[in-house]
């Protein structure tokens, strides 16, 4: 799961043009409660969690690669 605040998903969507869910009403508003709802079960669910707040692309991409390489060394 690549967790991140809904504070930063808001910066990153922007208006949230293009993006259906984000079409009624504050970003922010609307991200922190599909975070609410949603994070129990990707909790739940999810092999790892990787946080990616203050992480640009290329250090979100290799924590990915690094934690596939470890999932592929313990099977």
């Amino acid at each position: 799961w690549l967790r991140a605040q809904p504070e930063t998903l808001a910066g990153r969507v922007g208006d949230g043009a293009g993006r259906p869910l984000l079409n009624e009403g504050n970003p922010l508003d609307l991200l922190t409660a599909l975070a609410e709802r949603r994070h129990p079960l990707y909790a739940a669910i999810s092999d790892r969690i990787i946080d990616t707040d203050h992480l640009n692309i290329e250090a979100v991409a290799a924590l990915v690669e690094k934690a596939c390489d470890a999932a592929r060394v313990s099977s």
